[in-house]
């Protein structure tokens, strides 16, 4: 799930000494949006997104964001790809990883990601 409006995220830190584990494994977890800017369901359908190779759609959740969900196979690995290019100090969007999006209001046909 990848976060379309845009603010200042939190920048990465390195693990210093005295940090804790725990704070670094959490950023890494929850990448350069952090804990504060992740979804939170239930999500509204927008829109269907034909770009791309990969099926995915526009949605709102709870608190009026809009995100991007892409389906299929590359989901998962783009976000830990994300997470890693952010911790050696690159730009990267705020990806999320959700086993299940819980969409309300999709229509009964879907141009894509039928299969």
């Amino acid at each position: 799930m990848h976060r379309q409006r845009r603010e200042q995220p939190p920048q990465p830190s390195l693990l210093s000494y005295g940090a804790s584990r725990k704070t670094w494994v959490g950023n890494l977890l929850y990448g350069p949006g952090g804990k504060n800017h992740e979804p939170h369901g239930p999500f509204s359908f927008v829109s269907e997104d034909p770009d791309d190779t990969n099926p995915k759609y526009a949605v709102r959740d709870e608190d009026g964001v809009k995100w991007k969900i892409k389906l299929g196979a590359e989901a998962r690995p783009e976000t830990v790809a994300s997470r890693l290019v952010w911790a050696v100090g690159y730009h990267a969007d705020e990806d999320y990883f959700l086993p299940e999006d819980g969409v309300t209001g999709l229509p009964g046909r879907l141009h894509r990601g039928q299969s």
